[in-house]
């Protein structure tokens, strides 16, 4: 009995744990709905998109988690992935909600598309928030829908200093076990 218990405490703690993770979010495969279909032909037209085919045809999709606020909300995020809607490898993303056959936008931004996504463990001011974030090669944008609405966040990234070489008086990187021998012995170094 006492076994049960201490095995259902640990796997309820890494249930809450779970909840916290994030993860890379890969764009939506296969054909879109009909319905989303219907209604990103309708707002390419009104938004001035260009051609419905053109655009679903470089676009990517993304599911936006609700973050159960209010009525159960159908979300994807697309990428318009045209040239003139682009700042280097930045794109407009809009976050859409599908209302019958209307996708209202909810959100519009410039961002990458590497997408990492997050369940109910993130919060903004002890909100509980559902978050995205889109990486590109020097800025990331954190969207987070809460209670009182979109939180948008975005920070550059600073490039990565080039890695220095070795230098040639270190010799060949010391194995672990070398430098616990080493350490045993008391002399501080190993042996050349």
């Amino acid at each position: 009995m006492r076994r049960c218990l201490i095995t259902l405490l640990g796997l309820l703690m890494s249930v809450q744990f779970a909840q916290a993770l994030r993860g890379i979010e890969p764009p939506l495969d296969g054909p879109l709905p009909e319905a989303w279909r219907i209604a990103i032909a309708r707002l390419a037209v009104e938004g001035d998109l260009g051609p419905v085919d053109a655009l679903l045809a470089k676009a990517k999709f993304w599911q936006v988690p609700d973050a159960g606020y209010g009525p159960p909300k159908e979300r994807r995020a697309m990428r318009v992935n045209k040239p003139e809607l682009c700042v280097e490898d930045r794109c407009l993303i809009l976050v859409l909600n599908l209302e019958g056959e209307t996708a209202k936008v909810e959100l519009l931004f410039f961002a990458g598309d590497d997408v990492l996504g997050g369940d109910f463990g993130a919060t903004v001011d002890g909100i509980r928030a559902v978050s995205l974030e889109f990486s590109s090669s020097g800025y990331r944008t954190d969207i987070r829908e809460t209670r009182l609405g979109w939180f948008i966040h975005t920070e550059v990234i600073p490039p990565r200093p080039p890695r220095q070489p070795r230098n040639a008086t270190e010799g060949p990187p010391v194995s672990i076990i070398e430098s616990l021998r080493s350490m045993s012995r008391g002399d501080g170094h190993r042996d050349r």
